[in-house]
């Protein structure tokens, strides 16, 4: 919920044309928000398991990137630990 504002100098009714400008942004934010929640979709589908809700490979392979480059950076060992999890939607069904 928003709201939108104009302010003049002196007392002043907004005329036609400002009610469409003012209807314009309306729609224009509108796009801009539905976008916003497009990506953020598009996103989490891209990077996080619909069953587990827990990180994909992509998102593993980002994070593990990075966890690499900053461990060699700051000289520190790294671990990983993995979970294979095949079949578990088949044995939470059952």
């Amino acid at each position: 919920m928003g709201s939108f504002v104009i302010y003049f100098r002196k007392q002043y009714s907004p005329k036609t044309e400002e009610f469409k400008l003012i209807e314009q942004f309306v729609n224009l934010t509108r796009i801009a928000i539905e976008r916003e929640k497009a990506d953020k979709l598009i996103w989490q589908q891209a990077n996080y398991d619909s069953l587990t809700y827990l990180p994909n490979r992509n998102l593993l392979y980002e994070h593990l990137a990075s966890a690499m480059t900053q461990a060699d950076r700051e000289k520190k060992e790294l671990a990983v630990a993995m979970l294979d999890l095949d079949k578990l939607k088949r044995s939470m069904t059952h």
